[in-house]
């Protein structure tokens, strides 16, 4: 029997069934505020499972599995059956109900979880086992807006320059006084968490006419779950209103055979399906599509997001959104080799795949992992990105995910390009970024994969690296 994925257990009073989410939590649903039953049980079920309760054992009860469009569950006596139905995509939505019984009472809330992502069966069909690379329209919108913005202009995370950000300049710089940009001055403090919360969860969203309708796949892709579309949902009108007034759609219209041209090149740097496979070779976790998202107005900040959903089929639909540059700043080294330029673009978006299959791993080493990456002044140092990853866990994986890549470049390049772009990586790593030790520990997990037999995988790895690291000084 298949268990929903979670069971609350509250304290409350009798309430009355009500639907709730952000946009309307307080409206009544066409269901009773208690049913009665001379049994001393009932259950509660979902598609493929059921979960019976003794009344009066709790005083409050909440199962509950993610809502999607036609979701139900159920409850039963051994009189009646209720049937509650899921209409408030992609928000929360819950149904109170008490159970009355002659010896005592369980008020019973009916939960339907908010989702981030919901997806069509024709969706999967296309994408099950496939990589996209998309520049979507109103995402490259979002890039514009805030490169052109107060905060976008004094950033160095963005690309400011070559032909491309020129016609941007051109063609919006009489937009420049638009209220929208008062929006967009957000403190340095802040400044990544703004940025990545307008600029991916544009993704949300697509045009009809000239407005922006939030009509999924993705309902919410980074930032805080109590601000569903985050940002740039909470100043959609003014973004509808920046793309009318500046004739943005022509704009992009105008730029689709450039988009094409970029497309075609990431796919050739960026051999996501080879990197793929290589991964899930190396890894117990499986992923059913990619999508790599990018703009020609991103330099760096680059990331992932992981979305699963089963809905009403037998098994669940995994996909990662990875948000990355484009080709154009490794495409300018004219004098750079096609396999050096492929293995650094590669980089890119590798290091955000394998996310999805270091993280997991990692996660079930956590504690040693806390133990040996708590003291930071050994593994990093200030003035990079390193105190973007404030625990021990993430600045491992960083760690982990890089090494990897190197691996994965050791099996792939001849002997030449290998050399090259793992001491571009390196130099990356601890120059840039101030990763302090990984030189050695990309030594030691290489040597570790060299020595290891063939039935294992880098996932088998990990005591042995942990064990070494474990010794690692100042």
């Amino acid at each position: 029997m298949k268990l929903p994925l979670s069971l609350f257990v509250v304290a409350s009073g009798l309430l009355s069934a009500c639907i709730n989410h952000p946009e309307d939590n307080t409206s009544e649903a066409a269901y009773p505020e208690f049913i009665k039953t001379e049994a001393d049980s009932f259950a509660v079920s979902g598609k493929t499972w059921q979960m019976k309760f003794a009344i009066g054992e709790r005083d409050t009860i909440a199962p509950g599995t993610d809502g999607y469009e036609g979701g139900l569950m159920w409850l039963s006596t051994q009189e009646d059956t209720l049937e509650f139905e899921y209409t408030s995509t992609p928000y929360r939505q819950h149904h109170t109900i008490s159970v009355i019984s002659p010896q005592d009472t369980t008020v019973c809330i009916i939960r339907f979880n908010q989702h981030t992502a919901e997806y069509s069966d024709t969706y999967i069909e296309k994408s099950e086992g496939n990589v996209q690379f998309v520049i979507p329209e109103v995402y490259e919108l979002a890039n514009i807006i805030w490169t052109l913005s107060p905060s976008g202009q004094q950033a160095s995370n963005l690309r400011k320059e070559g032909a491309y950000y020129q016609n941007v300049m051109d063609h919006f710089a009489p937009y420049l006084d638009h209220p929208i940009f008062n929006d967009l001055q957000v403190p340095d403090s802040v400044y990544f968490q703004q940025y990545y919360s307008f600029r991916e969860n544009s993704v949300c969203f697509q045009f009809e006419g000239d407005s922006l309708k939030y009509n999924g796949p993705y309902y919410h892709v980074s930032g805080n779950f109590n601000q569903f579309g985050g940002l740039f949902k909470e100043i959609q009108s003014q973004v509808e209103d920046f793309a009318k007034t500046s004739d943005f759609k022509t704009f992009y219209q105008n730029h689709l055979p450039y988009y094409e041209q970029l497309i075609v090149r990431q796919q050739e740097l960026m051999p996501v399906k080879e990197m793929w496979m290589w991964l899930e070779q190396e890894s117990p976790q499986k992923m059913n599509a990619y999508k790599v998202v990018f703009s020609p107005l991103i330099g760096a900040s680059h990331s992932t997001q992981n979305f699963a959903f089963m809905g009403n089929r037998d098994a669940w639909f995994r996909e990662a959104l990875m948000f990355t540059s484009g080709p154009e700043s490794v495409d300018e080294n004219k004098a750079l080799p096609e396999p050096q330029k492929q293995g650094l673009q590669s980089g890119v978006v590798f290091t955000e795949i394998d996310h999805n299959y270091v993280n997991p791993v990692s996660y079930q080493y956590r504690e040693e992992i806390e133990k040996i990456f708590d003291d930071r002044a050994i593994w990093t140092k200030t003035g990079g990105d390193t105190d973007l990853y404030d625990n021990p866990l993430s600045v491992f994986n960083e760690y982990m995910t890089h090494a990897v890549f190197c691996l994965y470049v050791q099996d792939t390049y001849d002997e030449e390009a290998a050399k090259f772009i793992i001491n571009e990586r390196e130099k990356l790593m601890i120059d840039r970024r101030h990763y302090t030790k990984f030189s050695q520990f990309n030594e030691q997990l290489a040597a570790l994969y060299e020595q290891k037999p063939d039935d294992k995988t880098i996932a088998d790895l990990y005591p042995e690296i942990l064990a070494w690291a474990q010794g690692v000084k100042m």
